[in-house]
């Protein structure tokens, strides 16, 4: 009997065994499978399993367990994953507006001033390196960062980010 490792993961998850699901499904799956389902929730394919019965749902999942942040290089590993598995400039985007805003994001993560420090020099480390890795950087919303900082990441994406001060404004896609 063959059994799907992915199958075997969202099991593993959903028992909060989040380091278990890691090693069994390993880094570059859990990039596909994240792309995979984000390029299906762009697309306008009729008949497509959606949200949590999707078989690559358990990656969304995962990139929101807190024990999945709890070790930094595998974040800074699976986001340069997520960006090298991105199949077009939606999910690419997705990775932006996503895990890489949350990887900025003091209100969301346990982030003090210094690891703080440390990951905007290794995003300006990755951005000067890969055009990709820019244009998801160019969709980052910046919160609770100082100006230098904003300036920092600014400069890295080679294009204008949005500013701290601008409201929150989300708009949603009609299936009608």
């Amino acid at each position: 009997m063959v059994v799907d490792s992915r199958v075997i993961a969202e099991v593993l998850l959903d028992d909060g065994r989040v380091d278990e699901a890691i090693r069994l499904v390993g880094p570059q799956q859990i990039a596909e499978s994240w792309c995979r389902y984000t390029a299906l929730m762009d697309s306008d394919q009729p008949g497509e399993v959606r949200g949590r019965e999707s078989p690559d749902f358990w990656a969304i999942y995962l990139w929101g367990c807190p024990e999945f942040w709890a070790d930094e290089e595998r974040v800074r590993q699976g986001l340069l994953l997520l960006v090298d598995h991105a199949p077009d400039d939606g999910v690419l985007e997705t990775v932006g507006a996503g895990p890489l805003e949350d990887f900025l994001r003091l209100d969301r993560r346990a982030v003090d001033p210094k690891q703080l420090e440390d990951r905007i020099g290794w995003i300006e480390a990755q951005a000067a390196g890969s055009p990709r890795f820019r244009q998801a950087l160019a969709i980052v919303w910046t919160r609770a960062l100082s100006k230098t900082q904003f300036d920092r990441l600014q400069a890295a994406a080679g294009v204008p980010l949005k500013p701290q001060s601008e409201p929150l404004r989300y708009t949603f896609r009609s299936d009608a």
